[in-house]
């Protein structure tokens, strides 16, 4: 997971999100959060991502959202 946390900081340094969609088999998004949420995170800028345990906490211009299924 270090390792994936490592290459994910070096690519998303200054960039933006594009475009947000649910995964249609995913069992969670993120809590609270509905398809909708997810998808207003496109055009924020990723801010840092940490690494929790087997959870990867990603923060978009203030807002945070954890992610951990690839």
């Amino acid at each position: 997971m270090e390792v994936a946390a490592r290459n994910l900081r070096r690519w998303m340094a200054q960039r933006r999100v594009r475009a947000a969609r649910p995964d249609g088999h995913a069992r969670r998004i993120f809590r609270p959060g509905t398809s909708g949420s997810l998808k207003a995170l496109a055009g924020a800028r990723f801010e840092k991502l940490e690494r929790i345990g087997k959870n990867l906490l990603i923060t978009f211009d203030g807002r945070s959202g954890m992610i951990g299924v690839w």
